[in-house]
């Protein structure tokens, strides 16, 4: 009895196995016959078409609005200031006198120096006269060969001081003029017309040659100033348009044109970077200091054959695409113009209409 159980559970188990089997076989079967029904659709790919479009290459710059014509003003020489006689952001014109400075000491500098050159020259005349009458003694007055010795060592060197107190002379007459130049500088007068700003302290109570007191700046011509690295700055060349943006103006388009692509490299920049300087249109609620955004077209074409960049593809042969012709995917070399991160013009492989697949 336990014999014939147990031959009865070895056949369930066989019996189960083969029902098992032949399952898989068939869903094996029946999905072979499905991807071969569906192989020539290609299901699993995005199909896109060659297109004739404009294309362009640009190159986003960002940086602050600044203005283009700024002329510092700086002390003529250190001292107190005795008076303001102008306001920060004030409207100025050129001769207008900014501020004056406290002049004493120069005066003084100026009549001890020409003290000292009055009685240089009063000391050259009494040199002079001696030197005359020392030459106008008759030989055989003045002793042996020793002492005609020691009249010409000497008068060698009153020659020699004369000079010494000649150079000495000139270099006291420079000097004074130099000090009444600053004198004459003391009433500081704008260099150029235009708004005056103070830089840092507002009317400090004294200047210095070293540090600015401000600018004169023409609002009405601004700049924006950027960087860009060592790919880019090949490829902006002055002259070409720029659309700039405001990112506090937010409805404001502003038209400006590269004026300068600096040739060096700013110092202290790794990667290098290179300064773009771009003018700016008029506008009157433009100022300084905003942050700008500006977009440069470097290359354009019109109405060229383009497809997906994300198609283009590149082995040791060169670029290629795939193609789909009659229901089947196939490998299609391509010759490439103007490439843009979004659109690679085609200039032969491929036409207009032509399906390009992504797999």
């Amino acid at each position: 009895m336990r014999s014939k159980r147990k031959w009865l559970f070895a056949a369930a188990i066989v019996v189960a196995a083969l029902i098992t089997a032949f399952l898989y076989m068939q869903t094996r079967t029946a999905g072979s016959r499905g991807e071969q029904a569906s192989g020539s659709a290609q299901p699993n790919v995005i199909r896109l078409q060659a297109t004739k479009e404009d294309i362009s290459n640009k190159i986003e710059v960002k940086g602050k609005s600044s203005y283009a014509n700024e002329k510092w003003v700086y002390a003529p020489f250190a001292s107190e200031v005795k008076s303001w006689n102008v306001k920060d952001g004030a409207q100025v014109r050129q001769g207008d006198v900014l501020f004056e400075l406290d002049d004493s000491e120069i005066r003084s500098a100026i009549a001890l120096k020409e003290a000292g050159l009055r009685k240089q020259q009063i000391d050259r005349k009494l040199s002079d006269i001696e030197a005359r009458l020392a030459d106008a003694k008759p030989d055989e007055q003045l002793g042996d060969e020793s002492g005609a010795f020691d009249r010409y060592a000497g008068r060698e060197k009153k020659q020699a001081e004369r000079e010494l107190a000649d150079v000495q002379m000139e270099l006291d007459r420079k000097e004074i003029q130099a000090s009444e130049k600053k004198l004459a500088e003391a009433s500081f007068k704008a260099p150029r017309s235009g708004i005056f700003l103070f830089e840092g302290t507002k009317e400090p109570q004294r200047v210095d040659t070293e540090e600015p007191i401000g600018k004169i700046v023409d609002i009405s011509k601004l700049q924006l100033i950027s960087a860009v690295g060592e790919y880019d700055v090949f490829r902006i060349k002055p002259g070409m348009e720029v659309k700039v943006k405001a990112d506090a103006l937010k409805e404001t388009t502003l038209k400006g044109k590269v004026e300068q692509v600096s040739k060096f490299a700013k110092s202290g920049t790794d990667p290098a970077q290179f300064e773009v300087v771009v003018s700016l249109e008029e506008r009157p609620e433009m100022i300084a200091g905003l942050s700008l955004v500006g977009t440069i077209e470097t290359e354009s074409k019109k109405d060229v054959v383009v497809v997906p960049t994300l198609a283009v593809m590149r082995d040791d042969d060169g670029y290629y695409v795939y193609v789909e012709r009659n229901g089947a995917v196939e490998k299609q070399p391509i010759k490439i113009g103007l490439e843009t991160p979004e659109k690679t013009e085609v200039i032969g492989g491929i036409r207009e209409g032509d399906t390009v697949v992504l797999q």
